[in-house]
Formats: structure tokens, sequence, C-alpha cells
């Protein structure tokens, strides 16, 4: 009986201890990210002038609060929500690199996800994550400026942007065992930055056909801090 009791004890020991290692399962905290974004078809555009190239390269930025919970040790849920601001597209004319036109915007950001732990959740090692879901964008103000113009172009909220930017995500990132959380993600909206029948689009950018695809696609390089690590010390 007695080795029977020690037995048990042993066991409860072991798994007391090995509870201890995992991470709790809410998350929560602040991130800021690095975004650099690019409009789908600005090289058609023919004002202010024709014969352009996009760009690649449009930095912008994001600040976001978010929550995430694990259900267990290899899936859960999170939502990021905060603010984006920068540039998301530009092009260049192929004649006169001098000419460039440069597109802004500033808005609301949501992002829900899955979240797949595919190494567990163990808190001594740090926790890989892929995540995988929405990009939502609601604009709240675009104007474009060309580089030889002394004001800029500005969009009406109501009538020239989609009210709700609708996309998807897939991404990776690593949660170190202090908190520190580093990820990548690449996003791809399905709906058009602009409305089909956008002045913005056909007086600014001289791109009429309303059927023309103004898709953002984004590249986030993403740092966060989990606070809910303080409150496990």
């Amino acid at each position: 009986m007695k080795r029977i009791l020690l037995a048990l004890a042993s066991a409860f020991t072991i798994t007391l201890s090995a509870s201890t290692y995992a991470a709790a399962p809410l998350s929560f905290g602040i991130k800021l990210s690095g975004v650099n974004s690019t409009i789908a078809g600005l090289k058609e555009a023919k004002n202010p002038f024709a014969g352009n190239e996009s760009n690649f390269l449009n930095i912008g930025g994001a600040g976001l609060a978010y929550v995430e919970y694990a259900f267990n040790d290899n899936l859960g849920l999170g939502l990021e929500a905060g603010y984006f601001f920068g540039k998301i597209g530009s092009f260049t004319q192929k004649t006169d690199k001098k000419n460039t036109y440069n597109i802004t915007a500033h808005g609301v950001k949501l992002f829900p996800a899955i979240k797949i732990y595919p190494m567990g959740r163990e808190d001594e090692n740090g926790i890989l994550k892929i995540n995988v879901g929405g990009d939502l964008f609601m604009p709240l103000g675009l104007e474009g400026k060309a580089s030889s113009a002394d004001k800029a172009d500005v969009a009406d909220k109501g009538k020239d942007l989609t009210t709700l930017g609708m996309g998807a995500f897939v991404g990776v990132g690593y949660e170190f065992p202090f908190g520190l959380e580093l990820d990548l993600r690449g996003s791809y909206a399905f709906t058009n930055v602009f409305k089909e029948e956008s002045d913005f689009k056909k007086t600014y950018l001289g791109i009429t056909n309303k059927d023309h695809k103004t898709n953002l696609m984004n590249i986030n390089l993403t740092a966060g801090y989990n606070f809910a690590v303080l409150l496990e010390e």
C-alpha cells in the first residue's frame, strides 16, 4: 500500500510540476507594426501623368491592442484592433523618374485570427505560432499627392472609399518566455480600395473603368508584448 501511495504522490508531483511550465491560456498586450503596402492596378493610372510603373516600397505603420485565448496546447483564437497610417501605394512615370504620385491613408484595422501552436505552449521554450485569419480595414481618410504638386488630392470617405475592406492573412510568429512577440504576415484584400464610381479614381488617377481592381496587399513586421506574463510572476 505504501508503494502505491508513493507512486501516486510521485505522479501527482510530476503532473503538477509539468503544468507550471504551461503558458497561461489568456494573453493580452500591445503591438507595433511596420507595414509595406501596394495597391494593385496603379500602373494603369493616366493622371497626373501616363506611362507609369507601380512602386513596391510604400511604408506605413500600425498600433494595435490584442487579446488571445488558447483552448489547448495547439489551438487558440485571437483578435487585434488598432490604428493604421501611412503610404499605401505609389507610382512613378517611366520616362521621368522624378515624377511620382504617393497615396496615403489612415483608418481602423482589425485582425481576427485562428492561432495554431505546432510546438505546443511550453512556457520555458517560447511559443511558435501560425496565424490565419481576416484582415479588415475601415478607412477614415485618403489622399494622393504628386511630387510636383503643392496641394494634395483628398478623397471623399463616403463617395470614394470602400466602407469596409475585407481580406485574409497568414503569418508566423514567436513569443519569447519573457513576453516579447515577433511576427511576420502577408495579407491580400478581396475588396477594392476605391468604389466603382469613385471620383477620386476617375479624376485624380485617370482610371475610368469602374471594374478596374484596386486591391490592397500588405506585408507586416510586428513586435509586441504580452502583459499577461507579468501577472504570472
